[in-house]
């Protein structure tokens, strides 16, 4: 069994520098983790790797191949609604939980909208860990004991407003789960509107990080037709561009998009490519209505609210283990 550092007292639990063992999963997510206060350990060899091309591992970051070279205080592990089935994911988020003796938190980027494991699985695999879901309809659906929302951040400067130069629309191409999409819009989008489709995600791969911001910064308008995914990263990075968001509302994106204001948000698909066409018509308003989003995207989905209540969430993770090492000796 592996153990944490040794801990100096809960009344400096807040303040104190812990050691993170990070998992590595979402790259984009991980990379905004690794900007927390704390010591980040990345563990190597595991059967998802850091992906460079989606951004710079950052120098800051250490990588250990083993737990026991991490010599960490929490161990980050991050999963999916997959997880459970795909048998090397659950045999490497069990070992690692059996051997670190420390408190663990399990990032859910999945939601069980669609497809993939049960809520009563997921409850059998993460146990009494805490669990941090990307959005309040996902946790709710899961509905794990040691529950927890924590929407996602990123780091404003790093997302250059677009000048709208190319007049396109870009969407998040499915990759393996059609079920979760409606991939056939795209075809709709150019064979109708007349609008230049960019796809992101599986297919060619961007060559790097700024390759990627570069098409955003010269994007018009970002088309989000997935039916579950919670939170979209890409989403997220494309209002922060500014580019005017048309998508689906199954993770409450009706809470922070209002019509004709910051973005169109709508479960009906022919409404959206109603508010699609109505951008690319209107290109004013393309650029007022991407603007608002931009600054709405900032207001929510900042770094620097997404670390603080990441660390907040550490905070209770080593107090929660504190007091369990409490009550586990007064019973002995």
């Amino acid at each position: 069994m592996i153990s944490p550092t040794p801990m100096r007292g809960a009344s400096r639990e807040k303040s104190r520098r812990l050691t993170l063992a990070l998992c590595p999963s979402d790259t984009a997510y991980d990379h905004e983790l690794a900007r927390l206060p704390h010591d980040i350990v990345l563990l190597g060899n595991t059967h998802r790797q850091w992906d460079s091309a989606i951004r710079p591992l950052p120098e800051t970051v250490r990588v250990s191949y083993t737990l026991d070279g991490a010599r960490a205080d929490i161990l980050i592990l991050g999963i999916d609604q997959w997880s459970f089935d795909e048998i090397e994911q659950r045999v490497l988020l069990l070992r690692l939980c059996d051997r670190f003796r420390g408190p663990k938190i399990i990032v859910n980027h999945g939601c069980n909208m669609v497809d993939g494991c049960s809520a009563e699985r997921m409850r059998e695999l993460v146990g009494q860990h805490i669990m941090v879901s990307r959005t309040d309809t996902a946790a709710q659906l899961w509905n794990v004991a040691r529950s927890h929302v924590v929407t996602p951040g990123l780091t404003a400067s790093e997302w250059p407003e677009t000048d709208y130069s190319r007049g396109n629309v870009v969407m998040l191409r499915p990759w393996g789960h059609a079920q979760f999409y409606n991939a056939a819009a795209a075809a709709e989008i150019e064979r109708r509107i007349a609008r230049k489709v960019n796809w992101l995600g599986t297919g060619p791969r961007f060559a790097n990080f700024d390759v990627y911001r570069s098409l955003l910064t010269s994007s018009s308008i970002y088309f989000n037709h997935c039916y579950a995914v919670p939170a979209p990263q890409a989403m997220l990075e494309a209002q922060l561009c500014g580019l005017a968001i048309v998508t689906t509302d199954r993770h409450g994106e009706s809470s922070y998009i209002v019509n004709g204001e910051n973005g169109f948000v709508s479960n009906d698909m022919e409404a959206l490519l109603a508010h699609v066409r109505f951008l690319g018509e209107h290109p004013q308003e393309l650029q007022r209505i991407g603007a608002n989003g931009r600054t709405t995207a900032q207001r929510i989905f900042g770094s620097e609210r997404f670390l603080v209540e990441w660390d907040a969430l550490l905070a209770e993770a080593v107090s929660g283990a504190q007091l369990s090492s409490i009550a586990g000796g007064a019973g002995e």
